[in-house]
């Protein structure tokens, strides 16, 4: 696997720029998907890119896992404490600032003030602000993972990421799919709860990084990504062509297929030696600023009359995504350049 002059891998960087476009072009594509006829060319063209995106969010959790988990980095109190300081305060930070921006034109002065603090202590995020507070919650967990790695075997650990999977992706899925499914009460009554959730892929993409799998167990499992790809793309047309509208169980991350998908495409990626090793590692930093600025600009687009892509969306709809994806990755770049607080925020 290549890696940079600073240690870096570069797929790891790969993926992050990846997965953060894949999230902009998930936001431009599901912008109209919801208002379309299940029946309708549109609604297919706008579900295979919504729904080819959808690995985006768990791929974000595999990588940190990748690194964060890793017994051979080092991460003293002082460094974890780091991490988390710095999800607190991304949290607080961007949870009042769109708070504002939500509220903005329907209240004025103090009411407005007191409108943002409402929504920021009820818990009323902007809509991709969820995976703030989620991050935090995954940071709390890195000791006892890390702890848990260094101490089991490899066997223990994928049998943890198999229950993992049976619990938070399998009987999650089959629970929205068939309410009140044969299981589904014993999966209660044996307390499995604790195993849901998205902690499981911080144990993935650990156990994704270095596993050493022989090329034909490797080919099943991007077999299997494939499938999944064809679950979301395939099951979420039907399912809405019989409820009449947009149907988005399996958009869920926390799905089978989903999660496929997203661990054949950590696998591919790890796989292939990529080039460009250090413009990779100039832009992955500057992805999560994408992911919080992205938003932004959507509302600025459509706030100042911007027409949504009316025809070829096939290629209009990656095109608008392509130009606030560059926008949002511009703009991330340069407020990192804030003193000491812009690699904080952004």
């Amino acid at each position: 696997m290549e890696a940079t002059k600073t240690d870096r891998l570069v797929y790891g960087d790969v993926l992050r720029c990846l997965a953060a476009f894949a999230v902009v072009l998930l936001h431009c594509a599901g912008a109209s998907l919801a208002a379309e006829d299940p029946a309708s060319t549109r609604f297919l063209v706008l579900n295979v890119l919504d729904g080819a995106c959808r690995w985006a969010v768990p791929m974000f959790v595999m990588i940190s896992g990748a690194f964060l988990l890793d017994p051979e980095k080092p991460m003293g109190r002082k460094k974890w404490l780091g991490y988390v300081k710095r999800a607190a305060l991304l949290l607080v930070f961007w949870s009042f600032f769109y708070a504002f921006v939500d509220t903005y034109g329907t209240y004025a002065g103090a009411e407005w003030c007191l409108a943002a603090l409402n929504r920021v202590v009820t818990g009323q995020l902007h809509y991709h602000l969820w995976y703030l507070p989620a991050l935090l919650g995954l940071y709390l967990l890195i000791p006892p993972l890390r702890a848990l790695i260094r101490g089991a075997s490899r066997r223990t650990l994928w049998y943890l990421a198999g229950l993992w999977g049976a619990v938070a992706l399998g009987a999650h899925t089959l629970a929205s799919l068939l309410p009140g499914w044969l299981g589904q009460p014993w999966v209660e009554l044996l307390r499995l709860s604790a195993l849901t959730d998205l902690w499981g892929f911080l144990l993935l993409g650990y156990l994704l990084k270095t596993c050493a799998l022989d090329p034909r167990r490797e080919w099943i499992c991007y077999a299997l990504g494939a499938l999944g790809l064809a679950v979301t793309w395939g099951g979420t047309w039907l399912l809405s062509l019989r409820q009449g509208g947009l149907d988005m169980r399996l958009y869920g991350y926390l799905t089978p297929n989903v999660a496929l998908t997203a661990a054949a495409l950590f696998l591919a990626a790890r796989r292939r030696r990529w080039g460009g090793g250090a413009v990779w590692a100039a832009a992955a930093p500057a992805t999560l600023g994408v992911y919080l600025l992205h938003p932004l600009l959507l509302l600025v687009c459509q706030n100042h009359g911007l027409p949504r892509p009316g025809w070829g969306v096939w290629w209009a709809v990656p095109a608008e995504a392509a130009i606030l994806f560059a926008v949002a990755l511009g703009g991330s770049l340069i407020l990192r350049r804030i003193p000491k607080v812009g690699k904080i925020l952004f």
